[in-house]
């Protein structure tokens, strides 16, 4: 029991220190909001987060980019809390894509930890969180690297550990991901890949 709770301490650190440098890099990315425009793709994904707030009419469908297909809703419901919270228009993606950003973090330390070490781990964090591509997803609502390096962790647990519930929990994440940016759909092919590889467990029940 003693050991369990060391290890839940010092689990807990390590996520403390991700998170602060998290929070340093939104800091870096926010300074300036008064002057930043919101990007006119947004623009339907927060006239339908206004229409809930207002009638409770749910988002159906996101809106039709240059990718010219269907897009999810997902961006939408990620806008809700910045447009409730926020009367300018820069800070809508705040808490959406603030989110996505420590989590992505989060997964970039978990996954780098796991097969390089802790120093490794925040090594990774602080390179992505200050970098051109990591600043840009820490005000992108449609962050699917969130998703991607999720998707990645829980696969490597599902090979390594021999466990096919991690198999599922990476599909779920694939999904809701899917639901978010249809961006991410190639990554599919990595569960074909690493069974061939690697060969782990496949069960239904998870």
């Amino acid at each position: 029991m003693e050991k369990v709770g060391m290890e839940t301490a010092s689990r807990r650190f390590e996520l403390m220190g991700v998170a602060l440098i998290g929070i340093a890099g939104l800091a870096v990315n926010l300074a300036g909001w008064r002057a930043r425009p919101l990007d006119m793709d947004w623009l339907p994904f927060v006239d339908d987060a206004l229409l809930f707030l207002e009638t409770g009419t749910p988002p159906l469908t996101g809106s039709l980019l240059s990718m010219g297909a269907y897009t999810p809703p997902l961006s939408t419901w990620l806008f809700m809390p910045g447009v409730a919270l926020f009367d300018h228009p820069g800070n809508y993606v705040m808490v959406g894509s603030g989110a996505l950003y420590l989590g992505t973090l989060a997964g970039i330390f978990v996954l780098a930890q796991r097969h390089a070490g802790t120093a490794c781990g925040y090594l990774a964090v602080s390179l992505f969180a200050f970098s051109k591509i990591g600043q840009h997803f820490a005000s992108f609502i449609g962050g699917w690297t969130f998703f991607f390096i999720w998707v990645l962790y829980f696969a490597s647990r599902w090979v390594f550990d021999r466990n096919a519930k991690y198999l599922a929990a990476s599909l779920l994440v694939w999904c809701i991901g899917m639901y978010n940016m249809m961006i991410i759909a190639p990554l599919l092919f990595v569960f074909p890949v690493l069974w061939l590889v690697y060969r782990p467990p496949v069960t239904l029940r998870p």
